[in-house]
């Protein structure tokens, strides 16, 4: 971005951070004392960035093709991205309390342009507030997302403020001045020593309590090993100086050995800690494809990544039963008759111990519409032909959810997991998309049923 003269602005793009924070922001290499004129150090804080109502005039700038520019981007056209970006910033819909509504302002949480827009959106807001400030711009700009650390005259602080709030009526930020020699930017804590030079040291709130997950918690020891491992890498980066290093070392450890970590764990990790630096790194990548995420059962998950580890097959474990699954429902329950992406099993209303099982991607209430009328082409459902043959009849309340899988090729190998526990009557085999070797039946045979008989 265009910055006036003698300011140093931070443009690393804030959704792909490559380095730890260490080394993406260490002011004690940037800044010299200036002790005729002590500046004024502090932060910056923006609020959620509102970008739709005052989109058609910021995007366009920063999707101006440079001159002489040869990129990707031209395929698609700079003119065709504002349009696309445009419709993904101004339809957003969502449900809430059984109604629908459209957002009319700001970028939508969880939509994957919005963090790239925003932050484009910010540096635009700062081109503006530094370039058409009339007294003595910042000499250090370091913003990461919403947060900014500044370096600027003590005299200027009070109407920069008020000269950046008035750039745009969206946008409106706070401000955090030094306190005790010292000013927090994410994970560092920023001292500033009577001699103008800058100590870093790693910055917890005052809340922060030291818990980290638990050593005898349900979760693969690798996991475990890169709480160590994360704790040591910013023990090691972000402090400036050798004793504070040795400070936050000796800090993560105690914490740790409070959460269960013994001796062996930390020997383990700096092990594998000094293996990763002394590898040389391939250039040639893996085939993701030939990757397996499992869900982790310890003692039974370990077991499989050997075997798997002896065909050149990497195996991935995630946890299958997590607090944010049980706790964290933001969205409205979508009723059992709209849900798509489904195996489901249809059984009749009437004492009829006939059962079928199918999949679809459809919402359900409009397969069972299907399953109830006959085909143009004469390929009638099995569910159709037995509710003809025997003049029965279902209830979509009947119908049971088996499983739910967005993915196509998963969701029939679901189907036939369960076509082969349950041994419904009414399934042709020759229906199946997807038809399970032999080696897996006596795991199979050992599943427990979920649909009883009547």
């Amino acid at each position: 971005m265009p910055t006036p003269t003698g300011v140093a602005v931070d443009s690393t793009p804030a959704s792909h951070p490559r380095r730890s924070s260490g080394e993406l922001f260490n002011p004690a290499q940037c800044f010299e004392p200036s002790p005729a004129c002590p500046p004024a150090c502090l932060e910056f804080g923006s609020p959620p960035v509102f970008i739709s109502s005052v989109f058609p005039g910021a995007l366009p700038r920063t999707l101006t093709p440079p001159s002489g520019s040869h990129g990707p981007a031209l395929i698609l056209g700079y003119h065709r991205g504002n349009v696309l970006c445009d419709a993904c910033l101004t339809t957003t819909y969502f449900k809430y309390n059984e109604g629908f509504y459209r957002q009319k302002h700001g970028c939508a949480m969880g939509s994957p342009v919005s963090p790239i827009v925003a932050n484009l959106y910010m540096e635009e807001v700062e081109r503006k507030a530094l370039g058409s400030f009339k007294g003595r711009v910042p000499s250090h700009w370091y913003r990461y997302v919403d947060d900014t650390w500044v370096k600027i005259k003590t005299q200027e602080v009070e109407s920069f403020t008020a000269h950046i709030n008035a750039v745009d009526k969206n946008i409106k930020l706070t401000r955090e001045d030094t306190k005790d020699n010292c000013l927090p930017f994410l994970d560092c804590a920023v001292h500033i020593e009577e001699n103008g030079n800058l100590n870093i040291e790693v910055y917890r709130k005052s809340t922060h309590t030291d818990q980290y997950l638990l050593f005898d918690s349900h979760h693969p020891l690798e996991h475990k090993l890169g709480v160590i491992r994360t704790q040591h890498h910013l023990a090691e980066h972000v402090p400036s100086k050798p004793e504070g290093k040795k400070k936050e070392h000796t800090h993560v450890k105690e914490a740790l050995k409070t959460c269960g970590y013994p001796k062996w764990a930390f020997l383990k990790s700096a092990k594998r800690h000094r293996k990763e630096d002394q590898t040389p790194a391939r250039e040639d990548k893996k085939d993701r494809r030939n990757n397996i995420v499992i869900p982790y059962v310890a003692g039974v998950s370990e077991k499989l990544r050997r075997v798997f580890s002896k065909h050149d097959i990497p195996v991935y474990f995630r946890p299958s039963n997590t607090l944010r699954q049980k706790l964290v429902h933001p969205k409205d329950k979508t009723p059992k008759h709209k849900l798509n992406n489904v195996v489901y099993a249809v059984q009749c209303s009437e004492e009829c111990p006939d059962l079928y099982i199918g999949e679809t991607k459809q919402p359900l209430h409009k397969r069972m519409a299907q399953h109830r009328r006959a085909t143009s082409t004469g390929q009638d459902s099995a569910v159709h032909l037995h509710l003809k043959d025997k003049g029965h009849s279902f209830e979509d309340a009947n119908v049971h959810i088996l499983d739910r899988e967005d993915r196509w090729f998963e969701r029939g190998v679901k189907e036939a997991i369960y076509v082969h526990c349950e041994r419904p009557s009414l399934n042709r085999g020759e229906g199946l998309r997807h038809q399970l070797s032999a080696i897996y039946n006596p795991v199979l045979r050992s599943l427990p049923r979920r649909l009883k008989a009547h």
